[in-house]
């Protein structure tokens, strides 16, 4: 392993190293090049931007109608999370007609009612779920001591059971969303220019495929680190270990002070104490 800069004092995160070294390897640097050119203004190549950011990033997230708009307009049927409120909790308390169905083994009441929130001339319909709170607190809206869910939707032929079950086949999706939206920046996007917006959701998509095959090989080795480990526990067991660079026969090697593992990964040599 080769580097540019180096330092003989202890540094606590000695694993970005490996970070450093499979990104050099994997191809993507000079793939990354060969599509967006060598250089640019900053004097830097664009894998070398995206490496730094890369290992910069592993030693370490809307309006309704907004939504109902763009959704509707590119589909025949929508099924979305309506968000709580005052407003909306006042046309469900007027709700007298709930039907006790069975979803996942579990008893719920559910019921539907228009939605007259926004977008009327559309005829919307809200159907909304609930069941009872284990702790039996009250709700400030209701004032009763049921959990609601509810879902907007334009679907007026199948029954409150088969929307409520259609729509939470989204869970698949989801995850992968909340992954993105917690480990990989997603849920704070850093301008407010869409183009920039759109580099970073890339660049951060790229970066979750490249952990995702990174963490592959380390779960190979690192038992307590499974392959569907989140970000922070593969920071916390595996970035962060003390170490330091030392030049021994004429090569520099990381010294690395722990009794786990790495020597035994299978992209560098690793002096381990």
């Amino acid at each position: 392993m080769k580097l540019q800069k180096v330092s003989q004092t202890i540094i606590p995160f000695a694993g970005i190293s490996f970070i450093h070294e499979e990104f050099n390897k994997s191809g993507l640097s000079d793939l990354i090049d060969n599509h967006l050119g060598a250089g640019n203004m900053t004097g830097y190549q664009y894998g070398e931007l995206f490496r730094t950011r890369f290992e910069v990033f592993f030693c370490g997230g809307e309006v309704a109608e907004d939504i109902m708009d763009t959704v509707s307009g590119h589909s025949r049927l929508c099924y979305i999370r309506a968000n709580k409120s005052e407003s909306m909790f006042e046309q469900i308390c007027q709700i007298s007609d709930w039907k006790k169905v069975e979803i996942n083994y579990k008893s719920y009441e559910v019921a539907s009612i228009p939605f007259r929130r926004f977008f009327e001339d559309r005829n919307y319909r809200l159907v909304v779920m609930r069941e009872q709170s284990d702790d039996a607190r009250l709700d400030l809206f209701t004032g009763d001591s049921f959990i609601y869910r509810p879902i907007l939707t334009n679907d007026h032929v199948s029954s409150e059971k088969e929307i409520i079950e259609y729509y939470n086949m989204r869970g698949a999706s989801e995850k992968l969303f909340d992954i993105q939206n917690n480990d990989f920046g997603w849920g704070r996007l850093p301008t407010s220019e869409m183009k920039s917006n759109t580099v970073f959701l890339i660049m951060t998509a790229m970066m979750k495929n490249f952990y995702n095959y990174f963490i592959k090989k380390v779960s190979a080795v690192f038992k307590d680190i499974p392959s569907t480990s989140r970000i922070k526990r593969f920071i916390f067991k595996f970035i962060c270990v003390a170490g330091k660079w030392i030049r021994q026969s004429r090569q520099w090697k990381l010294r690395l002070y722990t009794d786990r593992p790495y020597d035994q990964l299978q992209f560098t040599r690793l002096t381990v104490y």
